[in-house]
């Protein structure tokens, strides 16, 4: 066989990526081939498989309607263009274990990164904050409480606007429910009702 340089590559190589959250829409026929779907556009954009993700290659049983990867901010684009199964492609500011691990983590990144972030969060910027938890049911005092914790992150001359914000500032919780006794077996001990 012909040995060739795939100019795709050398362009990904050439220009630096950025880490995003992936998050997928949920749809019962197809959420298994989320991973699937990602993988061939990114493949479109000259981007391996191992290359793709910041973690351990994710297959189809897994549950999380989230993926953390690396891409270039003009592969997000084209991407998302063409993708069925993906709901948001989110830029990463900060994770922990928590909000407030996550809001020491992005505080803690400096104020040249916090400049940055005013960008898309300083007047005329119009900002607006979404609150969801994956696994778990967020009531509006839980939202309000995770709204409180995120305030470090804002300097208090924001412009809110639910209706046309020009940035929506997602915080996002995830639950898993694991358990090594998830196989259930025995007989019917009565006539279903």
């Amino acid at each position: 066989g012909s040995s060739q340089i795939n100019p795709l590559m050398s362009t990904w190589q050439s220009k630096r990526p950025e880490e995003f959250l992936v998050l997928f829409a949920h749809h019962n026929m197809y959420f298994n081939m989320r991973f699937q779907e990602l993988e061939a556009l990114a493949a479109l954009q000259g981007i391996t498989r191992e290359e793709l993700y910041v973690e351990e290659p994710p297959t189809a049983l897994n549950a999380s309607p989230s993926v953390r990867v690396r891409l270039r901010q003009e592969d997000v684009q084209k991407i998302c263009e063409r993708s069925v199964l993906v709901k948001a492609v989110l830029e990463v500011w900060a994770l922990g274990s928590s909000c407030s691990e996550a809001v020491r983590s992005a505080t803690e990144q400096g104020a040249d990164v916090r400049r940055q972030r005013r960008k898309f969060l300083a007047p005329p910027m119009k900002l607006q904050l979404r609150v969801e938890a994956f696994g778990r049911t967020l009531n509006m005092e839980d939202k309000a409480e995770i709204m409180e914790e995120i305030r470090p992150l804002f300097d208090g001359d924001e412009v809110v606007d639910l209706k046309s914000p020009e940035t929506t500032l997602w915080v996002l919780e995830e639950h898993r429910h694991e358990s090594d006794e998830k196989t259930h077996l025995g007989p019917r001990k009565s006539r279903p009702q």
